[in-house]
């Protein structure tokens, strides 16, 4: 009899500690939605490139316009200057291992502006190769459907949970 109350009494000990963990993170993950208000981008391709070490090189006007900062601030700046903290990070480790073995990388992400909105857009990634070398990377950027976020959002938040559980 102890010992069913003892294994009962930690199993309630691990279900309260999942249960407040969650209830924790799923606090965290509102508080953070409400501190940003979306930016819609709905139009233009905007380009930015950078080095082998995500530096950033080159940006059109489409892309200071979405990202809120002026060419001056963005150039010789690392390209997670406008990286959103609700990313998860298996996204970028997926892009960074596609893109460094020299192939296209494509994908949905969650971008951070200056002025602390966001904003997301369909991102097409590709490495520039010089002389069978790579020198540094390209990217794409188009509007997104609001119908093409809803699976994305779900997906992103279950990767996001994976990764505080973890």
């Amino acid at each position: 009899m102890t010992q069913a109350r003892v294994a009962q009494g930690q199993e309630e000990s691990y279900r309260e500690f999942f249960v407040n963990s969650n209830k924790n993170y799923f606090r965290s993950v509102i508080q953070s939605k409400s501190k940003y208000e979306e930016y819609r981008y709905d139009r233009g391709i905007s380009i930015s490139s950078t080095n082998v070490k995500g530096i950033i090189t080159y940006v059109n006007k489409n892309f200071c316009e979405m990202s809120g900062y002026e060419k001056h601030e963005l150039l010789g700046k690392s390209h997670n200057v406008i990286r959103h903290p609700d990313m998860p990070r298996e996204i970028f480790r997926e892009m960074w291992e596609c893109i460094d073995s020299g192939k296209d990388w494509s994908g949905i992400i969650k971008n951070l502006r200056k002025d602390g909105k966001y904003y997301w857009a369909h991102s097409h990634v590709i490495p520039i190769i010089e002389n069978n070398f790579i020198v540094g990377y390209s990217s794409l950027r188009k509007p997104v459907l609001r119908n093409e976020l809803d699976e994305v959002i779900i997906r992103y938040n279950k990767m996001l949970l994976a990764e505080a559980i973890y």
